[in-house]
């Protein structure tokens, strides 16, 4: 490791010091100027060809101030005040704000860590020797005010300004004095206004100076005494300097610009209409960009991006809209292009469906009376450990009898300390992958949702996919618009956390206080959508009914970091609905999400919190693997619940890829016990080594179910040897289950 990179590497661990957070720094080469951006919380620090540890650590104080100092956001307050300040040109207002401003946080910033103050006059003393305020050949005295004043709160103590008027002087008291963001602004404001009086004041005695200067010429017919234009300028400095802001030989308006060039000669013929730039700010800027070095590669190459949170109610669809979204494209879109057979078969195949649902439900009775089971086992003990006996010191009457064999003759009190209640949400993977194994997946939701119902646990269910049924029932111009407003960017800013979003949309499935109506006729709709996937032992569907579901609800892409991104706030209106005190969130997929929802991402961070979630590819991840894990950790921080993964297949080779690609070092020994786990339980719960949930299982589909097929099979014709065989195969398979079943009940109660 270099020199530089050892001091780069100090002062990120120091900007983060003084923040009292967890900054993202950036050491860029091709920064023109030290900045912090408000909204990501990224410090970036340029890198000249000469700078001095005072100087670095006086640009990094300064930044930090800015960092704890002022605010900003989303509502990005500074572009909107600069607006308000120079509605012609907001940079130019942006340069009043950033004077005032820059006086204040450091003031702060020094008088929080007052050591600071060393840097600060070493740092400003070198950039005064650099000549970057572009002093040099002019006398500073004569300079506007907004420059003095500039000068006085960076470089006072070096620099000779002159008296300051009585106006100027209460400028400066204000300027001295101003604590919140709002005197800020409003000083700048007053500065603005009052530069540009004293400006055009200015302009119009050049102005009149001039015209004066014509008319002696023209009188002056004999050419004799005729003025030199030395004298002319002369003349009218003496007529310019009666303004108190004094005499501003070192600009030039620009005329059809709006702004000043800070090198140019003076003008005497100017007649237009100009705004003021401070000079001095401007200088700074133009000289720092002479200093930087030209080559080199940054210390970090990306900002951490803002986590953006969508607007639930375009990002959710509800049951209602999902069961009226339905009925109205079977009777409007898919029934009238169907035949008569068609039209018929469509409610045979309905009601298949719901005979192999009942059948299914009448299966799964005894997995979901183990988990209850269980769950009341753990409950049982854990009202134990809460429960404490003592004695009341009142005597127990009945008990009075039996005096000369014991001395419990009083009465006890029981005391029982309230313990924590459950809640339950899952999240479901509807992504075209899922296709195979979808009828497995609703068979775990659908054993998990009877559970709860079973032990008064509240419960929510979603679905993530894909299309969005918002859109059609919106006025949206087209998806683009829609999407930009579900992730609250309106205008599509650099920080909008989809940058080539795909439609998406969280499908509220199930809810336990959802009317049975509802519940029977979604798990109807959904599960005879899924059985059109999988098939039956000659290979065919087991229903026909794929095409009788609109575009919004087909499976496509895997946005599981698009849900991750909805989690706080469905939990948050979870907890406020049941007011349950643990709650768990369960994610029943396939595998990883699909793309990037945030291209070349090193970090997230939170805008509400300032924590950063990494998102750099390692230990066998890459980025968008990386990017689900940070959010998964973001989604545990913001909700203080448990998120549990668990992921469905039923390829016998899959254990060995799930390893690799959940970042699971895939050594030998971690192999073999996996290897030997999966083949006897038929799940591996992964090491919590190198991901984020709090429980990650990886479980084979077809055998997590426990049912009772023995006794449906006929062993009449079956030798004891055959029969004593299967009895002993069926009989594994419900241990195996069992397994993970209490596996996931040592989980939920705790």
């Amino acid at each position: 490791m270099s020199n530089n990179e050892i001091t780069h590497n100090s002062k990120s661990i120091f900007a983060r010091l003084l923040a009292t957070e967890d900054l993202n720094v950036v050491h860029s080469y091709s920064a023109s100027t030290a900045a912090f951006d408000l909204t990501s919380r990224t410090l970036i620090l340029p890198v000249w060809k000469k700078m001095s540890h005072h100087l670095y650590d006086m640009l990094i104080a300064h930044e930090v101030g800015h960092a704890v100092y002022t605010p900003g956001g989303p509502n990005k307050d500074w572009e909107n005040k600069s607006k308000e300040i120079c509605p012609e040109n907001p940079m130019i207002g942006q340069l009043y704000l950033n004077i005032v401003e820059d006086a204040r946080i450091e003031r702060l910033i020094q008088k929080k860590y007052p050591g600071a103050k060393r840097d600060f006059w070493f740092g400003y003393q070198e950039l005064l020797e650099s000549d970057m305020f572009g002093l040099e050949g002019k006398d500073p005295k004569d300079l506007q005010f907004i420059d003095r004043l500039n000068l006085h709160f960076k470089v006072g103590s070096f620099v000779n300004l002159g008296e300051f008027s009585v106006d100027e002087q209460k400028f400066i008291d204000r300027v001295e004095t101003a604590e919140t963001w709002e005197e800020v602004v409003q000083i700048a404001k007053d500065l603005y206004r009052h530069t540009q009086l004293e400006f055009m004041k200015e302009m119009e005695l050049e102005m009149d100076a001039d015209s004066d200067e014509e008319e002696v010429g023209d009188s002056d017919g004999d050419g004799q005494n005729t003025p030199t234009s030395s004298n002319s300028g002369e003349s009218s400095g003496e007529q310019s300097s009666q303004p108190s802001s004094g005499e501003q030989p070192s600009t030039e308006a620009i005329e059809g610009t709006g702004t000043i060039s800070a090198n140019a000669v003076p003008s005497k013929t100017v007649k237009t209409e100009t705004v003021y730039t401070p000079v001095t700010q401007q200088s700074m800027e133009q000289n720092i960009q002479k200093s930087l070095v030209e080559k080199g590669k940054d210390r970090e190459s990306h900002k951490p991006v803002v986590i953006t949170e969508p607007k639930l109610n375009l990002a959710v669809v509800s049951t209602k809209d999902i069961l009226r979204g339905i009925d109205t494209y079977v009777e409007f879109e898919y029934l009238p292009k169907c035949n008569d057979y068609a039209k018929k078969n469509y409610t045979v195949e309905l009601a298949k469906a719901q005979t192999i649902l009942a059948d299914f439900r009448t299966q799964a009775k005894p997995s979901v009376d183990l988990l209850c089971k269980q769950f009341e086992m753990k409950k049982a003990a854990d009202i134990h450990k809460r429960t404490s006996r003592r004695t009341t010191g009142v005597l127990n009457m009945d008990r009075l009898h039996a005096y000369k064999v014991t001395d419990n003759l009083f009465l006890h009190r029981t005391n029982v300390k309230e313990g924590k209640n459950h809640g339950l949400i899952m999240f479901v993977d509807w992504s075209g992958s899922m296709a195979d194994i979808l009828a497995d997946t609703l068979r775990q939701m659908i054993i998990l949702m009877d559970f709860c119902r079973r032990c008064d646990i509240p419960y929510e269910i979603y679905s993530f996919v894909s299309g969005n049924y918002n859109l059609y029932k919106t006025s949206y111009g087209n998806g683009g618009e829609f999407m930009r407003d579900m992730w609250n960017d309106p205008k599509g800013s650099e920080h909008f956390t989809c940058v080539s979003p795909s439609m998406f949309s969280l499908l509220h499935l199930f809810s336990s206080s959802n009317t049975k109506a509802e519940e029977a006729k979604m798990l109807n709709h959904i599960f005879a959508y899924a059985l059109s996937f999988e098939r039956n032992s000659q290979g065919m569907p087991v229903l026909n009914l794929s095409y009788a579901y609109p575009a919004w609800m087909q499976m496509n892409s895997t946005p599981l970091n698009e849900c991750l991104l909805c989690i706080p706030q469905i939990y948050k209106n979870f907890v406020t609905k049941f007011n349950r005190d643990i709650n768990h969130m369960v994610i029943l997929t396939d595998g990883e999400a699909s793309g990037y929802i945030i291209p070349s991402a090193a970090s997230l961070v939170d805008p509400k919190t300032k924590a950063r979630y990494s998102c750099k590819e390692g230990d066998g991840l890459y980025m968008h693997q990386r990017m689900t894990q940070g959010l998964v950790q973001w989604v545990k921080d913001r909700t203080g619940g448990h998120v549990v993964c668990i992921e469905l297949t039923n390829s016998p080779g899959y254990i060995h890829n799930a390893f690799n690609v959940e970042g699971i070092h895939p050594n030998a020994d971690t192999n073999k016990n996996a290897q030997s786990q999966w083949s006897k339980e038929s799940y591996v719960e992964v090491p919590t080594t190198n991901h984020a949930y709090d429980s990650f299982f990886v479980v084979k589909a077809k055998n997590a179910v426990c049912f009772d097929e023995f006794d449906n099979i006929d062993t009449s014709n079956l030798t004891p040897s055959k029969i004593k065989n299967t009895f002993i195969k069926y009989q594994k398979k419900k241990v195996m289950s069992r397994y993970m079943i209490n596996r996931f009940v040592e989980m939920i109660a705790a």
